[in-house]
């Protein structure tokens, strides 16, 4: 194997946003009242998630999801609260919830550790995204973070992965994999760039899929970049 750079996506591939998120979320709803119940998380997930989904599509600009969702939210609840203002709220105490999904630290040493280069690639909100990297410890280990919104283009976007490419250190795409868990934006987007990619099915769904490889956990995906040959 002959990749020397790992382009990262940032949530449910190295960080627990779900853990994240519910920890923002309780936190916000707590402060001003508001059920923290598992029908209140639910119907804002079903809303925010829907609105990523299309934001990946390049359906809608991002700016669309950070101010409807909680305004949809409270609407369909019958609460009189600003959606816009509170978002502002949630992604303020979100930015400092740097959860890691379980081994991921000690993967991205590891692998800093044999020699590859580390890089993260979010769609996420931008300062957010930056302060919850530096918030998880990871710092040491990645090299550099690229947000959409500074990139001015999002993934699946080839535009994107472009951009990327541009501002690494590595110059032959043939060395760079792409390792992510949505089959949409990281795969589809880093096969549309020309480059190698790994898709995370940590939900072990078994979906079809077009990615040079898939691997289910942190453990097999040593397997494939620690164990062989690079």
């Amino acid at each position: 194997m002959q990749y020397t750079t790992l382009l990262f996506d940032a949530d449910e591939t190295l960080f627990d946003f779900r853990c994240s998120e519910t920890m923002a979320l309780r936190a916000v709803f707590r402060s001003h009242g508001l059920p923290e119940t598992d029908e209140f998380l639910d119907a804002y997930r079903r809303i925010s998630d829907t609105l990523w989904e299309r934001y990946n599509r390049g359906e809608i600009e991002k700016a669309e999801i950070t101010d409807t969702r909680f305004v949809r939210l409270f609407a369909q609840f019958g609460i009189p609260l600003d959606g816009v203002d509170f978002n502002r709220r949630y992604l303020d105490t979100l930015a400092s919830c740097g959860c890691l999904l379980p081994g991921a630290a000690e993967l991205c040493r590891d692998l800093r550790d044999a020699g590859y280069t580390l890089y993260i690639i979010t769609n996420g909100v931008g300062d957010v995204q930056k302060r919850r990297f530096r918030e998880s410890g990871l710092t040491p280990y990645v090299a550099d973070i690229f947000i959409s919104e500074e990139i001015g283009a999002s993934k699946p976007n080839p535009a994107f992965f472009d951009r990327v490419l541009s501002r690494i250190a590595e110059t032959d795409a043939r060395h760079v994999l792409v390792i992510g868990d949505s089959l949409s934006a990281d795969i589809a987007g880093g096969r549309a760039a020309g480059l190698d990619t790994c898709w995370y099915d940590f939900r072990q769904t078994n979906a079809p899929n077009d990615a040079t490889y898939t691997v289910q956990s942190f453990q097999a995906m040593r397997a494939l970049l620690l164990e062989g040959t690079k």
